[in-house]
């Protein structure tokens, strides 16, 4: 018996459309025939992780709490204090110019008796570029492969806030270690929300740890390409058109209110961590703090300033 691995053509038909098992075939060689068999292995993408120096740490915030997250995951782990829904990923914080890197991890249906070496990953991210891993080693006898680096082929848009929401990537694998166009196995899809910004965020020592909603308000659409044009669109969720509250909101959609109906003075937050993190109702304090580290974000710089009445 000989036994022959493959994850493309299998029979005439592609293997990310078989069905997981073994087909039998006769296979003609100069010695005459000798019977074969053919393994059509399933690969499905089931984790992939954002890692590297270029990735942004930051705290998702929630109602009544925040979680630190320092490596963006699909799925997003749903053991912490501000899960999101299943199958969703964690937001994946970069700036303008940036290559993306990270791991993706597969399982494989079977396992195979020896390895399949020489292997393409491919994930294909709409705007960004492809997620490329090669001469990769597929192992024998395992259900799932190790975490396998990847980077993008295209660095980031320089100079250029964008907002991929979410950014769905569809992994390929190529066993003969060409680009992916037709013959690829098809591997699944992965999804995460990708927000760029203009600098990397380095908040200042008052402003306190990095939000994700900091995040969300500063890239807000995405498409400002200068200090000037960020601090407009990070402006512009605050204020409408310059004569009315915009009814700012957090990442989530959460409204924050300056001083709410049946809210107490003391029931308001004075910081923009406690405001996003907590009711969603603040003082002029924490709206002042929330917009200026919003526009930090994008290395628009504020200072501080505070008044006291006769040194009271």
């Amino acid at each position: 018996m000989l036994e022959l691995n493959r994850l493309v053509e299998v029979s005439g038909q592609q293997a990310g459309s078989a069905t997981s098992g073994t087909d039998s075939l006769t296979v003609t060689t100069t010695h005459g025939n000798a019977s074969s068999t053919v393994t059509v292995v399933k690969i499905a993408v089931t984790k992939v992780q954002f890692t590297g120096s270029a990735v942004t740490a930051y705290s998702r915030d929630c109602s009544g709490n925040s979680t630190a997250i320092t490596t963006p995951t699909w799925p997003a782990p749903t053991t912490m204090a501000c899960p999101i829904s299943a199958n969703s990923g964690d937001a994946a914080v970069y700036a303008a110019g940036a290559v993306i890197s990270g791991t993706v991890t597969f399982s494989m249906s079977p396992s195979t008796s020896q390895a399949i070496s020489g292997v393409r990953i491919q994930g294909v991210a709409p705007g960004i570029g492809n997620f490329v891993a090669s001469g990769v080693t597929l192992p024998a006898n395992s259900l799932v492969t190790a975490a396998i680096p990847f980077t993008s082929d295209t660095a980031l848009t320089a100079s250029k806030t964008q907002f991929f929401n979410p950014e769905t990537v569809t992994w390929d694998i190529s066993q003969n270690g060409a680009v992916c166009g037709s013959g690829c196995a098809s591997a699944g899809t992965s999804t995460n929300p990708i927000y760029v910004t203009l600098v990397t965020p380095e908040l200042q020592s008052w402003q306190g740890t990095l939000m994700l909603s900091y995040v969300s308000i500063a890239v807000a659409g995405g498409g400002a390409t200068t200090p000037q044009t960020a601090f407009a669109d990070t402006w512009n969720k605050f204020s409408s058109g310059g004569t009315a509250p915009a009814n700012v909101t957090t990442w989530d959609a959460r409204s924050l209110a300056y001083y709410p109906a049946n809210v107490p003075f003391s029931g308001c937050a004075v910081t923009a961590a406690s405001l996003v993190t907590g009711s969603g109702s603040g003082q002029c304090g924490a709206f002042q703090i929330l917009l200026a580290t919003a526009l930090q974000v994008n290395g628009v710089a504020s200072t501080l300033i505070e008044t006291k009445d006769n040194g009271k």
